[in-house]
């Protein structure tokens, strides 16, 4: 078979229809009459397959709802699924079992429904899924002091895949940045992938070399500068390549860990292809609509869970992590030479013809459709066992078409043919592939490449065949890649520490040996929602976490939010600095006693602007002792308490009032270096920047409960402190100072009474010495948002006010002694 000259053409075909991609070739006029012709021929086909598809709907519904196939080629088709249920349920179809550790299945279709349809707007993935959507809005997730998460994109899906505990909400999903290969907020047209590219509505298009999130946009790095661009001017973002194999380890590292759980594929017929695991794979029924089932999943990219309604799957998918759909792989290159077919776009899991193949006979489900000469390379890691495939020409070509195929292995300069297929002529004929041994490169040489190749020019084509390319669609039918899987569990076992966000920046011998074991268990109770989270069980005695660092003002606190399943024995944490303990021995919590116990608290005062070496060690007499990290942080103060006012001058730029009269007094204070001095009147505002603080009789993590301040004034004097919330000066009115019985969340201390029955007293006698005021507000005011205060000092008087702290517990305020300066 003689060598094709190839040339590349972009990473992907052109996706413009054929009379672009013939007119683009710009023949001459002698020849516009079998441009005509060739037209026609496509126009007819496209006739043919409107008909394919009404006579195979009627098929479907003939031979059962569900067609599934097996390892051993058995095809089995049945009415329904069974057996689908919570946890460690064993799905089978006619009793024959579903996850069958000799033989289980491959996929399962309903042929009721179609597959391979693509959404207009979408978030496209290295690994081959696709979420509907439209990208909102960013967060970096990793800075959360309570519950840290990857950096992450909000994604609006139209899709119903909210929870069916509340079939209201819309599919909000927080999807991992570094998971995506492309974005769509408006579907451009035109040629296909183009790496490092972002695509303008208005037609532009920037280059760029790096790229930064912003919450509403872009921050683009060009070789001329920076420039930022708003998600609203964005009509496609194509991201930059990773490393080869990088996306595809993180997510068997995140769905299959043990390199053992076997993965699930679902495809539904609104273009939803997401993949998962046994672990991340339940059953629930609706609590409104209860004939409504749903399988809740969590693919490798998302931070929520998905609840996907079983009557939209079109299409389930099983392989072990060591099997590979080349399908979800990204081609490393894409080339082509057309001889009048233009270059057409190479598609997944359906043909060049938009089909589906799901609709061939046999069927499939999942591939690539090519047309013409086409050459695809794919990189393959350096521990590659075998490969096979099968191969045919479009159904819809008829007796038309004839391409040869190849399939190469290549290592640098060297190629070697590991099987070529016989001339194919017609949709009738196809081939399949035994299995082919990838053979092992030098141990210098990293990485090999897997090329698949289709010549529509055979020499030992047959007289009479189509000479030409314009019916040469070539269908890769199941390619499939397997890896030794014992070298895959050990790239995976290497990946743990980075499926853990609390975990970023620290470092451990047992990340490096892999000797800890981590299990996806369900959470219910976390801060934006429920989700899978990870059980960390460590295989030697214990886990230890180090770091190095040089505390600052704004990291003086250690903060540690780990919690104990409640099946799991008892097991501790130590903290240590420079080896000297600074905590001996603290029992984890369960997650029942998160409502009521805080995260574990450590004061770095003494280590300030100095390196320190820290030590977290989880220890447990039982070897079978696990625990949830949910963060690890460094903050200016505790969790628990949250500073209102402590020697900030530029707080009092957030209040309105006459001039002067509000201003900070640094030789009269409280604690700390000054205090705010109020001459006679009233200043406050309702609405502070970036406060709106939950009020609760019982306080989650973040919420608060107790208030504590001190305040001092002339003599006969009355002062008051007075608490917006949400946004208004009174909970049920909008007015500044209500009269009468109008309920106001406010505090007075001095001679004259209020004449309102909610204002708490503090004291009938002017506070001439500093008066240190603890209040519990949930008592006092019930639930409320925390937004705003106001200060009020009757006339001809002066009043200072300092120290005022909200805490989620009375306890809380002791973390508070060694920050006072003049108590």
């Amino acid at each position: 078979m003689k060598a094709l000259p190839f040339k590349q053409a972009g990473n992907f075909f052109s996706d413009d229809s054929v009379l672009v991609a013939v007119s683009s070739l710009s023949l001459p006029r002698k020849r516009c009459s079998w441009m005509i012709l060739k037209n026609t021929f496509w126009f007819l086909i496209w006739l043919g397959l409107c008909c394919y598809s009404a006579s195979g709907f009627a098929e479907r519904q003939e031979i059962g709802k569900f067609n599934a196939f097996f390892l051993d080629g058995e095809r089995i088709n049945a009415a329904e699924i069974e057996g689908w249920s919570q946890g460690e349920g064993e799905p089978s179809i006619n009793q024959k079992a579903l996850f069958d550790s000799e033989n289980p299945a491959r996929w399962v279709l309903n042929r009721l429904l179609e597959t391979g349809h693509s959404p207009e707007v979408l978030v496209e993935f290295w690994t081959g899924d696709c979420l509907p959507g439209e990208v909102t809005g960013y967060r970096y997730g990793l800075n959360h002091p309570i519950e840290q998460r990857f950096p992450h994109v909000i994604v609006d899906c139209p899709l119903p895949v909210g929870s069916p505990d509340q079939p209201w909400m819309s599919g909000r999903i927080r999807v991992r940045t570094e998971a995506i290969r492309r974005v769509v907020w408006q579907p451009r047209g035109g040629s296909g992938f183009q790496p490092g590219t972002l695509f303008l509505r208005d037609g532009s298009q920037i280059v760029y070399r790096a790229l930064r999130w912003t919450e509403r946009g872009i921050e683009l790095l060009r070789e001329e500068g920076t420039v930022s661009v708003s998600f609203s001017q964005i009509a496609e973002l194509h991201f930059l390549r990773p490393p080869a194999w990088e996306p595809m380890w993180e997510q068997l590292a995140s769905l299959s860990p043990d390199g053992k759980t076997r993965l699930i594929q679902l495809e539904t017929a609104s273009g939803l292809l997401a993949t998962t695991s046994r672990d991340r794979l339940s059953l629930e029924v609706g609590t409104t609509m209860k004939a409504v089932r749903f399988h809740r999943i969590q693919p490798a990219w998302s931070l929520d869970p998905l609840w996907v309604p079983l009557s939209t799957i079109s299409c389930w998918r099983f392989f072990a992590p060591h099997e590979v759909l080349l399908s979800n792989l990204e081609p490393q290159l894409i080339e082509q030479t057309p001889i009048l077919a233009g270059y057409w776009q190479v598609q997944k899991n359906r043909s060049v013809l938009q089909i589906s193949f799901s609709e061939f006979s046999p069927q499939a489900t999942w591939g690539l459709g090519v047309l013409g000469n086409a050459r695809l390379t794919f990189s393959l890691p350096p521990f590659s066992k075998n490969f096979t495939c099968r191969g045919r020409l479009d159904p819809s070509v008829g007796a038309g078409g004839c391409v040869q195929c190849r399939i190469l292995w290549r290592r640098e300069q060297e190629e070697k043919v590991l099987f070529e297929s016989p001339v194919l002529v017609g949709s009738q004929e196809s081939f399949e592939t035994p299995q082919l041994s990838l053979s092992k490169p030098e141990k210098k040489v990293q990485q090999t490449q897997l090329l698949l190749e289709v010549n529509s020019t055979p020499e030992e084509r047959p007289q009479g065949a189509d000479p030409f390319d314009i019916r040469d669609a070539l269908n890769w039918i199941e390619p499939l890649l397997v890896l030794d899987p014992k070298a895959l569990q050990a790239i995976l076992k290497e990946r743990y520490s980075e499926q853990i966000p609390a975990w970023n920046q620290w470092q451990s011998p047992q990340f490096l040996s892999g000797k800890l074991s981590l299990k996806a268990v369900w959470e219910k109770g976390g801060l934006e929602g429920p989700s899978y989270d990870w059980q960390v069980q460590p295989t030697e005695e214990s886990l230890q976490l180090v770091r190095e660092l040089i505390p600052t003002e704004d990291q003086k606190w250690l903060v540690i939010n780990t919690t104990r399943p409640e099946a799991s024995p008892p097991c501790q944490l130590r903290v240590e600095a420079n080896g000297k303990p600074l905590v001996e021995k603290w029992e984890i919590p369960t997650p029942e006693a998160t409502s009521s116990v805080d995260p574990l608290t450590v004061p770095l005062q003494d280590y300030l602007d100095q390196k320190v070496t820290l030590r977290l060690i989880q220890s447990s007499e039982a070897s079978d002792a696990a625990a949830q990290w949910k963060a690890i942080s460094f903050l200016d103060q505790p969790l628990g308490l949250r500073r209102l006012f402590e020697d900030d001058p530029i707080w009092l730029n957030q209040f309105e009032g006459e001039e002067n009269q509000l201003s900070f007094i640094a030789k009269s204070a409280f604690s700390g270096q000054g205090s705010l001095q109020l001459q006679a009147g009233s200043l406050g505002n309702t609405a502070i920047q970036d406060w709106n603080y939950s009020i609760n009789n019982r306080p989650d993590l973040g919420e608060f409960r107790y208030l504590r301040f001190a305040w001092k004034t002339t003599e006969g004097a009355n002062i008051e402190l007075q608490l917006a919330a949400s946004g208004k000066w009174d909970r049920q009115q909008g007015s500044q100072r209500q009269e009468g019985n109008e309920r106001v969340l406010q505090y007075r201390a001095g001679p004259d009474r209020s004449e309102n029955r909610y204002v708490k007293q503090i004291g009938f006698s002017s506070p001439t010495e500093w008066t240190i005021i603890t209040r519990d507000l949930a008592s006092d005011f019930g639930s409320f948002k925390l937004t705003g205060l106001q200060f009020h000092l009757s006339e001809g008087s002066t009043g200072w006010i300092d120290h005022i702290y909200l805490a989620r517990k009375m306890s809380d305020f002791e973390y508070l002694d060694p920050e006072l300066v003049n108590p």
